[in-house]
């Protein structure tokens, strides 16, 4: 059953009613946050497991009929923060704030101060600018030295990063972000982390567009993939032990095309996917090192 609910409460409302609905396996949506409550309570009433796609702030009460795919930052970023400060557990770091305190960068700035201090490993912190980038050399020398550039914005990145790499530190490597884009294979020793793999997807891409045409988005990630995975994942859980979906999600075992899982239960009991990679691009490819 597929139901086009918008972004209404009232059109949900609607097709929660349908009789059909409680005789349901699983639930996968809604789309929106606001639906997200009214959905969750009705999947717990009625024992019935329904997977949230997109949501990231889930104001609703937890339960252990409810899933969560993309897990918060206050959930993720602690956690990549960790797994920064281990492996550069050698190296000096360097965080490199923008003058702009909106960047949602900044909080995995404050996640990874948090885990330095909590490591006893000392670090410098530096406003950059397009100004100041010169200051890079004295600060990394001949140390191997990680910088977290904090900043999320295009305008920015486009800016540093070619000044930076005309700097020629063979002893830097930078930390950056997703939302780079292109960017992060632009300087060699860059990381990031990410949701979603970088595999080649091309046998899908030519079904899709057999049945669909082309995609109208170019960019990573695919939403049509963040559904087909889901489904493929959570039909193998259901086949496996239906009657007990929760050993299931612990030990289901699937490889998917832009993203694999890992559902835990955080301590309201709700279950978030917390599977994520970490990507480095050096010797001009990039690697999944996590």
């Amino acid at each position: 059953y597929t139901y086009d609910i918008e972004k209404s409460l009232s059109s949900l409302d609607s097709v929660l009613r349908l009789p059909e609905l409680t005789n349901m396996d699983l639930i996968i949506g809604p789309a929106y946050a606001n639906q997200v409550e009214t959905v969750a309570d009705f999947a717990k009433h009625h024992r019935i497991y329904a997977l949230v796609p997109f949501t990231s702030k889930i104001d609703a009460e937890a339960n252990d009929f409810l899933l969560q795919f993309n897990p918060s930052q206050e959930r993720m970023l602690p956690i990549v923060a960790q797994t920064i400060v281990k492996r550069f557990a050698n190296q000096r770091f360097v965080i490199a704030r923008v003058s702009d305190k909106r960047d949602k960068a900044n909080l995995l700035a404050d996640e990874l101060t948090k885990k330095l201090h909590e490591a006893h490993k000392s670090y410098d912190e530096i406003v950059l600018t397009p100004n100041n980038v010169d200051t890079m050399q004295k600060l990394v020398g001949r140390n191997r030295t990680l910088l977290l550039l904090a900043t999320q914005r295009i305008d920015l990145v486009e800016n540093l990063l070619p000044q930076i790499k005309a700097l020629e530190l063979p002893f830097l490597q930078i930390c950056g972000f997703d939302d780079w884009k292109q960017w992060t294979q632009y300087y060699d020793g860059t990381y990031f982390y990410s949701l979603f793999k970088q595999t080649d997807t091309e046998a899908y891409e030519t079904r899709y567009r057999t049945w669909f045409g082309n995609h109208t988005c170019e960019t990573r990630p695919h939403y049509d993939l963040i559904g087909y995975d889901i489904i493929n994942y959570i039909t193998k859980v259901l086949d496996n032990n239906k009657e007990n979906p929760t050993t299931a999600f612990k030990h289901t075992a699937y490889q998917g095309l832009q993203s694999d899982f890992c559902f835990e239960q955080n301590g309201t009991k709700q279950w978030i996917n917390i599977n994520w990679y970490l990507f480095g691009y050096y010797n001009r490819q990039l690697h999944n090192v996590k």
